[in-house]
């Protein structure tokens, strides 16, 4: 939600800083690798995509692979990888002095190959792995390579996916150490490794699916899918899996932010991922590490840096009456005093109107459901014409709106979109109680009735996310209107919501 190129291509991406300038790379499906930078990590500027294409080398057989680069010895070095007509992947390098200019290096055949006594000979990409390199440097000088790997084809005890580990002085000679994890119980390929160490503990991160046989519910997820991570004392390993590996992902085996990867910026461990439903850079979030040597994910304050207008206390709500013969809305009983409205609906559910228009915002709030079931926000609230649904009648009309809400019986977070549709006018706006589901996202979180929760809800065109206390919960695109109104919304029960905040950011 923080960048989409000018064609809109983007994929796997990597982020580094030289002297006061961000760089963000990104694949592009082609030789080209594409290339933005900044000044603050939110406001992106294209730059020209940079071309490896060297007729007749051995990496212009075929399609790109994801890559990295590695700053050695006054220079940085792009991992050049390809995955030729048969399948096979492999990588080499090229350098530049200021990553803007490169000059491919290994133009006769790739220095990066699979093979050894630990890693499988054929790298086919469905049934094994080669590719998406990552490296580090030691305190002797060594550079390691560490990649998605298989140690041998799928059988039914394992897909065979390990975190690869090679090593090298030179940049072209590498020496093939055994794998610092095997994964292949859990995940059919581990993507995108990146390494990080924070206190004296080593992490390792990688990507994969939670489809089919490898289903895989984790951190409160179902279906899980994103980025996963293993800790270990020692860089080499042994690395093992935590109680909530899942620290980027959705349920669903949903493919949202995607390839996730950590880079030490400014001091801080951060992580970068895309959003692969519409090709856009994601935002930024902190990596910190919790009191058990396990890690979690922080709201990164950088995306304040978009805020383009005062912000505004909405404090006054208004109550929308139903508008049919149930009125199923006027169930609800609303009240404020100074920044607190308090909603009380112990039936069904209810809801009022916070603002009528918003486009991208942030917005701040503190939440506390006294008893029932749950609260939440009604975001960009808007009317539009359904399709038709049945033989002989118009295409109805549609009140929507993006959920995002606060399950208590369920102990779950959820975001989605619900719409009310209506043939005859009758309570078209009341889409809390009469409506259904589309595309929803779900997490089991621990939420508790009197306890007071800050919340902080991130809506940048499509692009959603969900912090709880700081700490991310749940980022989705929902294909909603860019402007509409906001609601608190409480169903069955008495929630209060304080200190409601909306900050205006710059639109996608």
């Amino acid at each position: 939600m923080l960048y989409i190129p000018r064609d809109g291509v983007l994929w796997d991406t990597f982020l580094m800083k030289k002297d006061d300038k961000y760089h963000l790379f990104y694949l592009r499906f082609a030789s080209a690798l594409g290339h933005a930078v900044s000044d603050d990590l939110v406001h992106w500027t294209e730059e020209p995509a940079i071309e490896f294409s060297v007729p007749g080398s051995w990496h212009q057989a075929g399609a790109t692979l994801t890559g990295s680069i590695l700053e050695k010895d006054n220079k940085y070095w792009y991992a050049l990888g390809c995955l030729d007509n048969n399948g096979y992947q492999s990588y080499g390098f090229a350098v530049s002095d200021d990553l803007y200019n490169w000059t491919v290096v290994d133009k006769e055949a790739p220095s990066i190959v699979a093979g050894s006594e630990y890693y499988d000979h054929d790298t086919n990409m469905f049934t094994s792995g080669w590719r998406d390199t990552a490296f580090r440097i030691d305190c002797e000088g060594w550079v390691h390579c560490y990649l998605c790997a298989s140690a041998h084809k799928p059988n039914q005890y394992s897909s065979g996916a390990v975190i690869g580990h090679l090593r090298s002085r030179d940049m072209k000679n590498w020496e093939y150490l055994p794998p610092i994890a095997h994964v292949g119980d859990r995940v059919s390929a581990a993507e995108c490794p990146s390494m990080l160490e924070i206190n004296g503990k080593w992490y390792v991160t990688f990507v994969d699916h939670g489809s089919g046989g490898m289903r895989w519910h984790a951190s409160g997820y179902e279906d899980a899918g994103g980025t996963y991570y293993m800790v270990s004392d020692d860089p080499d390993g042994p690395y093992t899996f935590t109680a909530n590996p899942l620290f980027l992902g959705s349920g669903m085996d949903r493919q949202e932010s995607w390839a996730g990867r950590a880079a030490k910026i400014d001091g801080k461990w951060l992580i970068y991922s895309h959003m692969s439903s519409k090709n856009a850079f994601a935002n930024i979030k902190e990596i910190v590490q919790t009191d058990d040597g396990g890690l979690e994910l922080r709201y990164f304050p950088a995306i304040e840096k978009l805020i383009c207008d005062e912000p505004r206390v909405l404090c006054e709500p208004k109550h929308i009456e139903g508008s049919g013969p149930f009125g199923w809305q006027d169930l609800g009983k609303w009240a404020s005093s100074g920044t607190t409205i308090s909603g009380e609906c112990m039936s069904m559910g209810s809801g009022v109107q916070l603002t009528e228009k918003a486009g991208s915002f942030i917005l701040d709030a503190e939440v506390m459901m006294e008893k029932g079931a749950a609260l939440g926000f009604a975001l960009r609230t808007h009317d539009y014409d359904g399709i038709p649904r049945f033989p002989g009648l118009p295409a109805p009309r549609e009140h929507g709106a993006v959920v995002i809400r606060l399950d208590y019986q369920l102990k779950r977070a959820e975001i989605e979109e619900l719409v009310r549709c209506s043939y005859t006018g009758y309570g078209h706006n009341d889409f809390i109680n009469s409506s259904f589901v589309r595309n929803p996202d779900r997490r089991q979180i621990d939420i508790r009735h009197g306890v007071r929760y800050h919340i902080k809800i991130i809506a940048r065109g499509p692009f959603y996310e969900l912090y709880i206390d700081d700490k991310f919960i749940l980022c989705k695109q929902l294909g909603s209107a860019l402007e509409g109104g906001i609601e608190a919304i409480v169903e069955r029960g008495r929630a209060c919501f304080m200190n409601v905040a909306l900050y205006p950011i710059e639109p996608l």
